[in-house]
């Protein structure tokens, strides 16, 4: 893929796909480019730095693809007859949109990014309802410790309670926890179908006496200060200094606010 200046005829080129390009997209602050290729991946490329992340799903070649109108999210569709809305920033698909019978050839959004449009070589045109991204806002999360400080016996389970909370729109949160000993963990995420509050959970089990802290960071929608909850255990017993983080299989909502 080459980007051409058009006042000096000058190009670059963005060297990744193993296939032929079929689709190029500019986001609407014309920093990063979405790719369509035929080695059934797109890419989105920034342009700065010629760097790319990769778009991985699609089982057959990627025929065309599309920024939101709000740049939080992109629309690929290929020959394995589906649509894929993914999130810009992690790079993960975020919805399956399936249904035509044949290849689908062309795919955008609406102007006010609530809708993607698909053509199929099946005849056939559908409108889908997209995941909103342009009014989707939420509140800085509120993450607690419970207890924030223990003195007593060890091991002690320190309890970790974060509430997600959706101004407006519907969409789907992206955030991952970090521990204070330098740790991140796998991101996770988190869908409304309507503003409203939802919380998650994460422990520590601490084996001796230690201070720190446990994080909350948002990773999509973007711009959202992450937060932390800090933690103190005296142990009554020496033992390891070093703490054993310990982790639930997947954070699930909490049916009452955390205490404060």
């Amino acid at each position: 893929m080459r980007v051409w200046k058009l006042s000096d005829s000058s190009h670059r080129v963005f060297s990744g796909h193993k296939a032929s390009v079929n689709n190029v997209d500019f986001d609407p602050a014309g920093t990063l480019l979405l790719t369509a290729s035929d080695d059934t991946t797109a890419r989105v490329w920034d342009v700065a730095t010629g760097g790319s992340k990769l778009l991985i799903g699609h089982t057959d070649k990627v025929l065309s693809s599309s920024f939101s109108p709000s740049g939080l999210h992109a629309v690929t569709a290929g020959m394995d007859h589906s649509a894929r809305v993914w999130s810009v920033a992690t790079g993960k698909v975020l919805v399956v949109l399936s249904g035509h019978a044949e290849q689908i050839t062309y795919v955008t959004y609406s102007k006010d990014g609530k809708y993607v449009l698909t053509a199929s070589n099946d005849a056939t045109a559908r409108v889908w309802a997209a995941p909103a991204s342009g009014n989707f806002e939420i509140e800085q999360p509120i993450i607690s410790a419970i207890p924030p400080n223990h003195s007593g016996d060890c091991p002690v389970t320190i309890s970790f309670f974060a509430k997600i909370t959706v101004l407006s729109g519907s969409g789907t949160v992206v955030y991952r926890f970090k521990d204070s000993d330098q740790r991140v963990w796998q991101s996770r995420e988190l869908t409304f179908d309507e503003p409203a509050t939802k919380y998650v959970h994460w422990y520590w089990r601490i084996t001796g006496d230690y201070t720190g802290y446990e994080t909350i960071e948002i990773l999509e929608p973007q711009g959202i200060k992450e937060q932390r909850a800090r933690f103190t255990v005296k142990c009554g017993v020496s033992a390891s200094p070093k703490p054993e983080s310990t982790i639930t299989p997947e954070p699930t909502p909490s049916p009452s606010p955390a205490p404060s």
